[in-house]
């Protein structure tokens, strides 16, 4: 399928090219794109319905991202940045001109724009620049159907549900909640009844390397990410952090690899 998609790309039939697209993986079509030049990945992307569009551009580098993003109009690129998770979202427009960042940002929504300028004042490679403010959390005190409630009408906006957090009346962090545990409870507990107290969580001036490694020692799918105040600000995943790991362990192996005895 993709080497027919390149094909028709060097014939530049491309009303067959979209048909065929309509059927493609995001992730593949993401593919293609990254191998094309500039016009072309343009051309390319405009074929893509609006649904497909957001999929595959969360999929795409940063840079690839930017050229796509400032090529559309205002309302298409307002219309991907604002489907965009606010961590992938402050990547891109952190590759951005100032000029270009200013004017979409005055035509996102409100919370897009509040969650975007949250990421963007924290220092470079720190957790707070990599965190997701698209988390869900629950006040101590709520029953566990009402938490339930909650989860069913945010759930496709955050970055996951598997393990909740609950904060006390000051947004204070104090326990996390699997998703599981709230299912096979009594609905007329407390969340803090169930939730685990022993919480690990990093702060968001903490470097991204220290973060990366406190996943992967306790293999944690989502550390919680805090301020001065012990305040719940942010979530950052394994998949915020897969790419730290990843070399992380390639310099393990060369490290190993440089002082192991070479056999004659």
């Amino acid at each position: 399928m993709i080497d027919e998609i390149m094909d028709l790309i060097e014939k530049k039939k491309y009303l067959k090219i979209k048909e065929l697209l309509n059927e493609m993986n995001e992730y593949d079509i993401a593919l293609i794109l990254e191998d094309l030049s500039k016009s072309e990945t343009i051309k390319i992307f405009r074929l893509l319905s609006k649904e497909k569009a957001a999929d595959v551009f969360s999929n795409l580098e940063t840079d690839t991202q930017a050229d796509i993003i400032t090529s559309l109009s205002d309302t298409e690129a307002v219309n991907i940045i604002n489907d965009m998770s606010a961590d992938d979202a402050t990547d891109l427009i952190d590759e951005m001109p100032a000029n270009v960042v200013n004017k979409l940002l005055s035509k996102v929504d409100s919370e897009t724009r509040k969650n975007i300028n949250q990421l963007l004042k924290y220092p470079d490679n720190s957790a707070g620049s990599i965190m997701t403010v698209e988390y869900l959390d629950f006040k101590e005190y709520i029953k566990i159907q009402d938490a339930i409630k909650k989860i069913r009408r945010e759930y496709d906006d955050k970055e996951t549900i598997d393990t909740c957090f609950v904060t006390d009346k000051s947004r204070k962090l104090i326990g996390s909640v699997k998703l599981k545990d709230l299912v096979i409870n009594d609905e007329n507990m407390i969340v803090k009844d169930i939730m685990d107290d022993d919480i690990i969580s990093v702060n968001t001036l903490m470097d991204q390397e220290e973060v990366a490694k406190i996943i992967k020692d306790y293999d944690l799918t989502s550390v919680a990410v805090v301020d001065s105040e012990n305040k719940l600000v942010g979530i950052i995943t394994i998949d915020d952090v897969i790419d730290i790991i990843e070399e992380e362990t390639t310099e393990d192996i060369e490290k190993m690899a440089a002082i192991l005895p070479t056999r004659v």
